[in-house]
């Protein structure tokens, strides 16, 4: 199997600070699971589709970590 495109289907509801969700993933943790993905998937290119959330500052934030990751920038801690 060898896919031409990998769609991730971010979501960000699990964003900690978001108190709709009441979830507490860190956006660092989100650039985690994005290095992760990178390192697995062998140069395919993967696109991020922004999903979920109901915090704009807090989906602002793990969507930047995600991006710096995705091109293997570094990410301030939050």
């Amino acid at each position: 199997f060898r896919p031409q495109l990998i769609l991730w289907a971010c979501g960000f509801d699990a964003v900690s600070g978001d108190a709709l969700a009441g979830t507490k993933l860190s956006p660092p943790a989100y650039a985690r699971m994005a290095r992760h993905l990178m390192g697995a998937v062998d140069g395919t290119p993967v696109a991020a589709i922004l999903e979920g959330g109901y915090d704009p500052s807090r989906i602002a934030l793990a969507a930047q970590h995600v991006v710096k990751a995705m091109l293997a920038g570094p990410c301030a801690e939050a």
